[in-house]
């Protein structure tokens, strides 16, 4: 007999070949006796494994498992847990697949069908455990059931079989009802497109041991489904594979249409040419092109566009009694955005002219009336018509009368303090999972000023309500000591406040704030932070989040004074007040960090009934805000954009940033303020200088999203700190989304540096955060802060050294204008031309035309005032290139609307 001191030894041996054999052979008894040994030693393995001991052992406790745990919904997840490979010095590994397959077939266990599926649905899509897969394989043999159809199980089948597939489909036919998954997985959806796949498919379809049919639909349904072009074109191989005939897309002929409107160009592409070869041999039902063409004519891609167009005039010629509806079909092309695309739908629909009936002409008439000024002319000359184009008309804009600005509304104010321990636990444990660059600020300010407020009346309360937090991150449990631990980061200070928060304060309430040498390490941990390099908001934030740690637990006060009362950020005054009012009756006053983001947090303007309450208090904190109150907010520092200096930070090009001097902030170098006025910078930590250097600009540099909240009523000097990142995210990455709404939503001057941020939000790689761009200027519009010549002169000059697209940039400013903005858009547009149209022979940025044509776009709404000098060097060129042909509409649009009376 086997006790568990013998099996134990040689699972700490790692002789996994003799656990094998000392456990094969059990009697049911015996396996029950070792059972509960093994499951506590292997959970002690993983608690306190710390040198790798249970890695090294996990394939002994996998063999020994199989041998004496009771059932599949057990040794499932000690088999998922537990590697089957041993990995040795070099390059040598083994596996013990064999060994736990053979103990498994000794047992001879009615379950062990049900363990393949339960390991089968353990297998992930990320990164397949070959070692686990081929045990589910050898167990599907063992057993004889069908081959589970989970996603890892069937990933796992292609890559440990790969070109020998057929082979196996043919050696096990039940292996065939693993093809249709191929199609639903869409990572292996990009094999397709390099690997045999394909043909194999093909080939398997063609002996008979895959249904074609199903094949064809799984392909369809995949590519409706959408995803990664990358998936698409690889089930566009299959799909070329199959060469489906006439036969086969005319039963399908919905499913391929279902294609043409959102899927990626190449997938439409595909099926509008399997829909008109269907088409040209008859077998396209009636009234189906028509749709088709709408769908196809919504689009954007010129290609497309062009043969559909084409094939709906050849149609029209083929069958001259649906000509009518054909023709109308032709007219979605008049809202597009390119106008050759509106000029050649024109061309084709006045082809049929001949064809069409009063009412279909007065239908086109009406279709027209969205079209430019130049084309609106040809149109009423063949449909009829009053002539004039609609107001606003012109691609995008065709409605009538021009659409309104929502109005802005106010960020709302914050939710109220947290009521609970329990609450605020809760809402700890929601706010670390986005400790990252999606952290709510908002819901960190709730957090900070919940923390701080339970510290203070209830320590023991708070730490109960957050043992299962505690529980899923031990390292936060210590006791706070900050010279033991080293991570400046935000989220590390984060930790730092709420261990600070949990166990007994080392002095009264109120107390005094302790120097630095009064607590153990925190010069050296000063010094770090200094020396971490951090720009202005980040050193700020991490500075107030140390201050509110080291606070907690040397001199803990009852409340923050900086929590905001808005979403913006910003405090109100008589609150703010009303705050220094209860700490002086207390007798206790506020942190300095904690003070100078509370003066960073008033509304710009004076408030002299504010400062006249503040002034009676008569504490030193009470007269640094009424100093504040009553004088407002000192001037921003001004933003060099043509160097990208903000305050004495200087871009040095392919040097990164530098400082020409050092300089002491308060936080984030909100404002340059004179010696003695309220909130001078030598009044605060020394250790938060400028740093002498800093390089980069790291796109997950702290918690971003906060800077727009600390900075509410200077959201250009928060702007232009966020502006290296986002220059960072126009060239790939993403991020920006919550930054650019926010910064509009907050109040002080609009300069160089939110016009900076917004013009690379226009031009980002990612669509959600070009999308936040364009929510921003609406705002901006929304609230009469939209300077559309300032932000179009940083457009002219961010595009013309490389740093933004137009193919990104012209979309956005097209939406703006579309939802009620057309005026601050043409200023733009107006300003960035006239540092972007190149002189006679000059290279002119790519898609120019584009922002050209927008602007003739413009012109009937805005009727500006004045033409544009800019044009006539491109003007006087030959040719008839677009940025040419483009110009010469925006300078006649501009002749009538300048001699008009």
């Amino acid at each position: 007999m086997t006790g568990w001191a013998a099996l134990h030894e040689l699972i700490e041996r790692c002789d996994e070949a003799a656990v094998a054999s000392a456990v094969r052979d059990l009697a049911p008894g015996q396996r029950r006796e070792l059972a509960e040994p093994l499951r506590r030693y292997e959970r002690l393995l993983r608690d306190q494994d710390r040198f790798g001991l249970w890695w090294r052992r996990q394939p002994g406790l996998a063999v020994a498992g199989a041998a004496v745990l009771p059932g599949a919904a057990v040794l499932a997840p000690w088999l998922a847990r537990n590697s089957l490979r041993r990995y040795m010095p070099g390059l040598y590994h083994r596996t013990v697949t064999d060994l736990v397959l053979d103990v498994l077939r000794a047992r001879d266990a009615p379950w062990l069908g049900d363990l393949a599926g339960r390991l089968a649905a353990r297998l992930t899509t990320r990164s397949v455990d070959a070692d686990l897969w081929q045990l589910v394989s050898d167990l599907v043999t063992l057993t004889g059931i069908d081959p589970p159809t989970t996603d890892g199980f069937v990933l796992g089948w292609t890559q440990h079989h790969g070109g020998s597939v057929a082979g196996e489909i043919r050696r096990d036919a039940r292996l065939a009802a693993l093809i249709p998954r191929l199609f639903e997985i869409e990572r292996l959806a990009v094999s397709f497109r390099w690997g045999a796949w394909p043909e194999t498919l093909a080939r398997l379809a063609a002996e008979g041991l895959v249904d074609r049919a199903v094949l064809l639909d799984s392909c369809l349904a995949a590519l409706q489904r959408g995803g990664r072009l990358g998936a698409a074109q690889g089930y566009l191989r299959v799909h070329e594979a199959l060469a489906p005939a006439g036969s086969e897309v005319a039963p399908r002929a919905a499913d391929y249409a279902a294609l043409l409107p959102d899927s990626h160009s190449v997938v439409a592409a595909m099926a509008q040419r399997e829909l008109r070869r269907l088409d040209e041999a008859g077998g396209l039902p009636a009234g189906m092109l028509s749709q088709i063409g709408r769908a196809v004519l919504a689009r954007t891609e010129k290609t497309l566009v062009r043969a559909q167009l084409g094939w709906l005039d050849a149609a029209a010629r083929r069958d001259p009694g649906h000509a009518p509806e054909l023709v109308l079909a032709m007219a979605a092309a008049f809202g597009q955005h390119a106008a050759d695309m509106q000029r050649l739908a024109l061309t084709s629909a006045v082809r049929h002219l001949s064809r069409l009936d009063a009412a279909t002409r007065a239908e086109l008439a009406a279709a027209a009336r969205g079209l430019p000024a130049d084309l609106h002319g040809v149109a009423a000359g063949a449909f009829g018509g009053d002539g004039h184009p609609r107001p606003g008309g012109g691609e995008g804009m065709a409605s009538a009368p021009a659409p309104q600005l929502p109005p802005w509304s106010a960020p709302r104010d914050l939710p109220p303090p947290i009521g609970s321990p329990e609450e605020l636990a809760a809402e700890i444990a929601s706010v670390y999972p986005g400790t990252a660059d999606v952290l709510d600020p908002a819901g960190l300010e709730r957090v900070l000023a919940g923390v701080v407020a339970f510290a203070c009346t209830d320590r023991s309360a708070l730490a109960a309500a957050l043992g299962r937090f505690l529980a899923r991150n031990p390292w936060i449990a210590a006791d706070y000591a900050p010279d033991d631990r080293e991570d400046l980061s935000e989220g590390g200070r984060l930790d730092a406040i709420i261990r600070a928060a949990i166990v007994a304060a080392r002095g009264p309430v109120g107390g005094r704030y302790p120097a630095a040498r009064e607590v153990r390490g925190e010069t050296a941990r000063l010094a770090a932070l200094h020396d971490a390099h951090w720009e202005g908001p980040r050193a700020g934030l991490a500075r107030r989040l140390h201050e509110i740690a080291v606070g907690l637990a040397y001199a803990p006060r009852p409340f923050l004074l900086s929590t905001p009362t808005t979403g913006s950020g910003l405090i109100d005054p008589a609150g703010l007040v009303s705050r220094m009012r209860r700490a002086a009756a207390d007798g206790w006053e506020p942190w300095e960090v904690d003070l100078a983001q509370a003066l960073l947090r008033l509304p710009r303007d004076p408030d002299p009934a504010a400062a006249a309450a503040a002034r009676e208090l008569a504490t030193p904190a009470a007269r640094t805000v009424a100093q504040r109150l009553a004088a407002g907010s000192p001037p921003d520092p001004q933003v060099n954009s043509e160097t990208r200096t903000v305050s004495k930070w200087v871009y040095l090009p392919n040097r990164g940033y530098r400082t020409k001097a050092k300089e002491q902030v308060l936080l984030a170098t909100a404002a340059s303020r004179a010696p003695g006025q309220p909130g001078d910078p030598s009044t605060l930590a020394r250790e938060l200088n400028t740093p002498e250097a800093w390089h980069g600009s790291d796109s997950r540099a702290g918690w971003m999203s906060c800077w727009p909240l600390m900075l509410p009523a200077h959201r250009d000097v928060a702007a232009a700190h966020l502006v290296p990142h986002l220059a960072g995210w126009t060239r790939s990455g993403r991020g920006g989304a919550a930054l650019l709404p926010a910064l509009a939503d907050a109040d002080g001057p609009v300069a160089d540096g939110m016009n900076l941020a917004v013009a690379y939000g226009l031009g980002a790689t990612d669509r959600a955060d070009r999308a936040a761009a364009v929510d921003a200027m609406i705002t901006l519009a929304a609230r009469g802060q939209l300077d559309g010549a300032a932000l179009g002169r940083q457009v002219g000059t961010l595009t013309a050294r490389g740093d933004l697209l137009l193919n990104r940039v012209v979309p956005g400013l097209r939406d703006v204008a579309n939802v009620g903005a057309p005026g601050p858009v043409w200023a733009l547009v107006a300003a960035a031309l006239a540092q972007l149209l190149p002189p006679a022979g000059g290279q002119p940025p790519h898609r120019l035309a584009a922002l050209v044509e927008l602007g003739v776009d413009l012109v009937d709404t805005c009727r500006p005032a004045a033409t544009l000098p800019c044009l006539e060097p491109v003007v006087a060129q030959r040719g008839a290139s677009q940025l040419v042909t483009q110009a010469r509409r925006l300078r006649q649009a501009l002749s009538r609307t300048v001699s008009a009376p």
